[in-house]
């Protein structure tokens, strides 16, 4: 099963938060449009930076009267990372707290694509890019799913499959990670090791930038 370091996530109830706090008629986002927001500030590999409820405006173009309302009724812990920064944090009492281990499954699906796509970016000016177009034998051995399944294969979890013909792959849910998709973490490495550097001195996908919450791709 999946797992991540500490943030249980509703996504979708994010993206509807950060709409709710976006609206350009209400004066107290007005701050978001400070030029000052616009500056991404990636903590690399060091915790994410919290904002405290009294700078929330300045720091994160949020309003934080308008995410008291949502955590009063949010059925789900969630998170909002905003310009690189940890602008606000909501755990349910009946799920666990920022100190416990979360099972997120699903969520952790985003989390793994999202550094997946990470890789392939940072990978571009390399002699050997990343792709989900490439051969996963062109990057790891001892494959035991299908010899010819490409990256994005694994990503969509149909690389199991007998015929990777279209209208012939069927989608199975690798729920524990142990049939292909951990391996997208093998590739990842192998596209690291050409240059750590150029990856910010990542050695694992877990280090990679803004990835530190991933423990696993499954």
């Amino acid at each position: 099963m999946a797992y991540t370091e500490i943030l249980p996530a509703a996504l979708l109830l994010s993206l509807m938060l950060l709409h709710g706090c976006s609206d350009s008629s209400d004066s107290v986002t007005s701050g978001a449009q400070d030029p000052t927001l616009s500056v991404y500030n990636d903590p690399g590999t060091e915790p994410w930076p919290r904002i405290q409820p009294n700078v929330l405006i300045e720091e994160c173009g949020l309003d934080p009267d308008i995410l008291a309302t949502v955590d009063a009724t949010a059925p789900y812990s969630y998170a909002i990372i905003r310009y690189g920064k940890l602008c606000h944090e909501f755990y349910h009492p009946d799920m666990p707290t920022r100190d416990e281990i979360a099972r997120n499954i699903s969520a952790t699906k985003t989390l793994a694509a999202t550094v997946f796509g990470r890789a392939v970016t940072m990978s571009a000016g390399l002699p050997r890019p990343l792709s989900d177009m490439d051969r996963m034998d062109e990057w790891i051995n001892d494959i035991d799913f299908n010899q010819d399944a490409l990256v994005a294969h694994v990503l969509a979890m149909v690389g199991f499959n007998e015929s990777l013909a279209f209208g012939q792959r069927e989608f199975v849910y690798d729920g524990d990670g142990s049939r292909e998709i951990n391996r997208l973490s093998d590739v990842v490495a192998a596209a690291i090791a050409q240059d750590p550097e150029h990856f910010g001195g990542a050695s694992t996908p877990v280090n990679l930038p803004s990835a530190r919450y991933l423990t696993d791709l499954a």
